[in-house]
């Protein structure tokens, strides 16, 4: 949890914060986790490929989850209108007159009466004029307030008392304060470039704080932007009213949801305001009890002159957008499937062209060494034959082998043409007997 820290009312309008750092440099040096760092590890940006196949069924999980959770969820839209028209009627018929006749004084000063209504006031929703699932009562709210300065002071104190000058109630509290979160309460490592999201400056620079590089520490300011009290009573006698704390969701005199029904309300910014409204209303009136049923969705529209659905969106609405979701969905699912399908039936396509078993078996033609050019065949040598004369002579048996006739180049069936060579044959000398 953050600590809590005093502050001083300087006038400040911004937080003092340092340039921020590009680069790196020393910072990342010096950390001891600077050889995980993104800027030293080639595998930091993952495979597209692989981002898409984990993306894409997440988001069809996520949309068939979100879709059916808005089709079968309930809707407490009409039931909320139901309990704030049950309230501004309870204000119309008891307690409006009563309170308009009030006085109040504020730090001794007479306090002035404010009447506020408007065409969506105070809910801030079309059910003030669509009667689909329930219309919304327009009520005028009545509140009494005194303006209160908050220059130059770290705190301030407030008076209320009656007509007749009792006590009402009387609070002192501060101007503004810090939260300080430290570093593994924002999860993020001061370490890192300025630049980057995971930065402990930038995220502190992001929630509008104050960074502390010394101490690794982000302050973010708080500033008193408004002082409510709740009332219960009538005939100018009035006290705090606790008597109906379990109208509402927390247990406090304050008048608004949004701040947790604390009496004095403070927002996160930095500027604290010169001057701010204490204001005192009636537990039954339209504002607070339009801030209960809309969940503090009101408050943030308190003057507004416009629809912002502050009751929830319709179940006729609701059901539709589960419809959407549920769609966007299948969609997803039948364009990867297309895509899948497209993408094979492309790939065996591209597989039958290379194949040789798609060429025909008349025309194949083996390539495992390439085709010579036929090389003229040589014709045989002729052999010369000595004079002879008629009488002839038997040579004896010899182990030298005779000469056979030429037959020609023999060409080999079923393999590749090869140039014919030339052969070279030996003929036997021939003996006889000198004349």
């Amino acid at each position: 949890m953050p600590r809590v820290a005093a502050r001083h009312n300087t006038g400040g309008s911004r937080p003092q914060n340092r340039p921020p750092r590009m680069g790196g440099g020393y910072r990342r040096s010096h950390s001891p986790h600077s050889h995980r760092g993104r800027h030293y590890s080639s595998s930091s940006h993952g495979n597209p490929v692989c981002c898409c196949l984990v993306a894409i069924p997440i988001c069809v999980i996520a949309f068939v989850i979100a879709g059916l959770a808005l089709i079968f969820s309930s809707n407490d839209r009409v039931e909320r209108i139901a309990q704030y028209n049950e309230y501004a009627t309870e204000w119309e018929r008891d307690f409006k007159l009563p309170f308009m006749n009030a006085s109040f004084q504020i730090n001794s000063a007479p306090a002035l009466v404010n009447k506020v209504t408007g065409p969506y006031f105070p809910v801030f929703d079309s059910c003030v004029k669509d009667s689909e699932e329930g219309h919304c009562m327009t009520s005028e709210s009545i509140s009494y307030y005194s303006p209160l300065t908050l220059t130059g002071q770290d705190s301030v104190s407030v008076d209320i008392r009656g007509a007749d000058g009792v006590p009402i109630w009387q609070e002192t509290g501060v101007t503004g304060y810090y939260l300080i979160y430290s570093r593994s309460e924002m999860n993020c490592d001061p370490y890192e470039d300025d630049s980057e999201s995971n930065s402990c400056y930038r995220k502190c620079v992001n929630r509008g704080g104050e960074y502390d590089d010394y101490t690794q520490e982000c302050k973010i300011a708080y500033s008193l932007v408004r002082i409510c009290l709740r009332v219960d009573g009538a005939n100018n006698t009035f006290v705090p009213d606790t008597a109906h704390s379990s109208r509402f969701s927390v247990v406090d005199h304050g008048c608004y949801y949004s701040g947790d029904y604390k009496t004095f309300v403070y927002a996160r910014q930095y500027k604290i305001p010169d001057i701010i409204s204490v204001e005192i209303r009636h537990y039954a009136d339209p504002v607070i009890s339009a801030s209960e049923t809309t969940r503090g969705c009101s408050d943030f529209y308190a003057y507004g002159d416009s629809s912002h659905s502050c009751f929830g969106m319709k179940k006729s609405t609701q059901i539709v957008l589960g419809i959407c979701f549920l769609i966007a969905a299948v969609i997803i699912v039948v364009a990867v499937i297309a895509i899948i399908i497209g993408g094979a039936k492309c790939i065996k396509g591209m597989t039958s062209k290379q194949s040789p078993a798609s060429v025909p078996l008349a025309t194949a033609v083996p390539i495992a060494q390439p085709a010579q050019p036929a090389q003229p065949a040589q014709p045989a040598p002729s052999v010369q034959m000595p004079y002879q004369n008629n009488s002839v002579y038997a040579p004896p048996q010899s182990s030298v082998p005779i000469a056979q006739p030429y037959q020609g180049p023999q060409i080999p069936t079923a393999q590749p043409a090869q140039p014919a060579q030339p052969q070279m044959y030996y003929a036997p000398p021939v003996y006889g007997t000198g004349l």
